[in-house]
């Protein structure tokens, strides 16, 4: 009976974690499809109709506001083109037609922060930039980490346990240090506001917890399968490159999910190496909707949703190296 009380409060503690971590992706969800005003005054309640005054111009006055010209002229019959100073009550034959071009449009201006996020963030084009800067980190990581982690894990060395402090020594450190000496760097390489100076930086400090990785890894294939290799012919360099890379594919996608998941949610590091809006990452394209005084809270709701989705079904499929990856960077040894 003391057991059955237990799991209920342990289900019951779940589920209100459940709660607490699903409530701002439902926030984000339901914001993507309201209005400021609506956002503002109720953010925890589901979208209504959208009320919009009888002076309003025949198009929405946002342009990201998926009102063309045509179609509407279309539906409802108008003359091209349609003068930007008409208004609704103006272009409406009566009241019910005045009605329906106004529920069209309220139709539209639910999904016109999906379209302010895609245009005005050139969203698009920024989430490209973050996959190829996570893409690229991840590549780098793996094959050089790779490298460096093989000798680590079978070959010992007289200064093993230095070298090994050494790479701990590169978790520790804070990022924060390192910003401006880098900052000072890629300035004189020309590297700012390069996808490169992202990749870099990015490579060299996830490099320690990549070796780890690896070197945990390669400490658990025998040494016969080294000695086999070798009677066929190949020497060191030969069997890394043709038989242990082609074994790894655990720690690859380990470092995948733990270092790429880090390079795609970073914000501090692009917003100083990569500030401008035409060509960054999506974190930081994000933030332009912020202002002094005003905050676009419906294109950011929509943005981020568009930008996690690719990364939710990333983490679906490889949950399980991402708990590989986390044991694997915890072993010190």
């Amino acid at each position: 009976m003391r057991m059955i009380k237990l799991i209920w409060i342990v289900y019951v503690i779940l589920a209100i974690y459940s709660i607490i971590t699903l409530l701002p992706f439902y926030i984000m969800l339901i914001g993507s499809f309201k209005t400021q005003k609506e956002i503002i005054n109720e953010p925890f309640g589901i979208p209504g109709k959208v009320s919009l005054s009888e002076n309003l111009r025949w198009i929405y006055v946002r342009d990201e506001t998926p009102v063309k010209e045509k179609v509407f002229a279309e539906i409802f019959d108008l003359d091209l083109p349609i003068s930007p100073n008409k208004k609704i009550k103006d272009l409406a034959k009566d009241q019910d037609q005045k009605e329906a071009m106004l529920n069209y449009i309220g139709s539209k201006v639910r999904i016109g922060n999906i379209f302010m996020a895609v245009k005005r963030g050139n969203l698009v084009r920024n989430l490209s930039c973050s996959f190829l800067v996570m893409f690229a980190s991840v590549f780098i990581l793996s094959l050089f980490g790779g490298m460096a982690g093989y000798p680590l894990a079978k070959i010992r060395y007289s200064s093993f346990s230095l070298i090994l402090a050494y790479l701990l020594l590169g978790l520790t450190l804070p990022r924060m240090l390192a910003l401006v000496p880098l900052y000072k760097m890629m300035m004189n390489l020309n590297l700012l506001n390069n996808p490169l100076s992202l990749i870099l930086i990015y490579s060299a400090s996830r490099m320690p917890i990549t070796i780890i990785v690896f070197s945990t890894f390669y400490k658990a294939i025998p040494s016969d399968l080294e000695d086999a290799a070798e009677i066929d012919g190949l020497n060191r360099i030969g069997f890394f490159f043709k038989v242990l890379l082609k074994m790894s594919h655990v720690p690859i996608l380990a470092v995948f999910v733990v270092s790429g998941t880090y390079v795609f949610n970073d914000f501090l590091t692009p917003l100083i190496f990569m500030p401008n809006m035409e060509f960054t990452t999506i974190q930081v394209a994000l933030s332009h909707f912020i202002g002094a005084q005003t905050w676009f809270f419906g294109p950011i709701f929509a943005g981020c949703g568009l930008a996690i989705i690719p990364m939710i079904l990333i983490y679906l499929l490889l949950n399980k190296y991402f708990i590989t990856g986390i044991t694997a960077g915890a072993v010190k040894g």
